[in-house]
């Protein structure tokens, strides 16, 4: 939880962001050279009756281009509240 908490309270700096869209951009390109990955991702969109935000799926880079370390903590502060964490705990199976 500690790990979380940092998260949720830092601020990217610029140099963390290039780096952090450098490998998305890259991982974004290699992902739409194979077709399977993208009408996987229009798929997506019509399950989520999400059809009139169908071209979005080719507009990921600049997507990605125009994150900032700003959106990246409020997107942590919300995703990884400690409120809405669950907690689990595996137990051995007795044979």
């Amino acid at each position: 939880m500690e790990e979380v908490a940092f998260v949720r309270r830092t601020l990217l700096t610029p140099e963390q962001m290039a780096r952090i869209r450098d490998v998305l951009l890259k991982e974004y390109e290699k992902n739409s050279q194979d077709n399977g990955y993208l009408l996987r991702q229009i798929a997506r969109r019509y399950a989520e009756d999400d059809v009139a935000d169908v071209g979005a799926v080719f507009q990921v880079p600049a997507q990605i281009s125009a994150l900032s370390g700003y959106a990246v903590q409020l997107a942590a502060q919300r995703y990884l509240d400690p409120e809405n964490r669950v907690q689990i705990v595996l137990m051995p199976e007795i044979r």
